[in-house]
């Protein structure tokens, strides 16, 4: 009897251990908490009909998609441009400030491993855009003054920073297709990673 309550006894945290191994992992994969990169970008944009603009933005990831390195996010960002343009109908030129506050649903596929220091990534986005200006032109301002949907698709780099790689820096190049505010963007964003993203560098 002594013999069997000590080998009881014995198989007791075998078997603790080995449920505690088998447990799943309660992580979560997606959704606020399994975010894992805080980011901030700011770049410029060729506008259709328009010249240079500005913009800044932010992007949250959310989490993985499938693998690893399929990443969903959300960002919001806003830009600024400049009009020129000659209203034949009103026979006035007009110059002014056009505005787009957008928000974004972003696919990110990361062509290299998170453990990776460079890690260059292709994009795909749905899109809102909020856009407004203040010409004084019924035609000008009928058209940026509405809210249209768009679609984007980029790529770029992603570089961690440092010796943990806790920070990244992001360069992207994208295209974005919507109505009257067609346009080519380049931006330059910091993020800090977390979690699944920020997995010591080479392993």
């Amino acid at each position: 009897m002594s013999i069997g309550l000590v080998t009881g006894s014995a198989l007791l945290p075998v078997g603790s251990m080995s449920q505690e191994s088998v447990r799943p992992d309660t992580q979560p994969v997606r959704g606020i908490g399994a975010s894992a990169a805080l980011g901030i970008k700011a770049g410029g944009a060729e506008l259709q009909r328009a010249g240079g603009s500005q913009f800044l933005g932010v992007e949250l990831d959310l989490g993985r998609l499938a693998a690893r390195t399929t990443r969903f996010q959300l960002e919001s960002t806003f830009l600024r441009g400049g009009l020129l343009e000659f209203v034949e109908l009103e026979d006035h030129t007009y110059i002014g400030d056009i505005y787009d506050l957008t928000g974004a649903i972003v696919a990110v596929q990361l062509l290299r491993p998170p453990s990776r220091r460079v890690q260059p990534f292709v994009s795909a986005a749905l899109s809102v855009h909020a856009m407004s200006s203040s010409f004084g032109s019924t035609i000008l301002d009928r058209r940026y003054n509405t809210n249209n949907f768009g679609v984007q698709a980029g790529f770029g780099l992603r570089i961690r920073l440092g010796r943990h790689g806790h920070r990244a820096l992001a360069i992207e190049v994208r295209r974005v297709s919507v109505q009257d505010m067609n346009r080519v963007s380049l931006s330059l964003g910091l993020l800090r990673l977390m979690r699944d993203l920020a997995i010591p560098l080479g392993s």
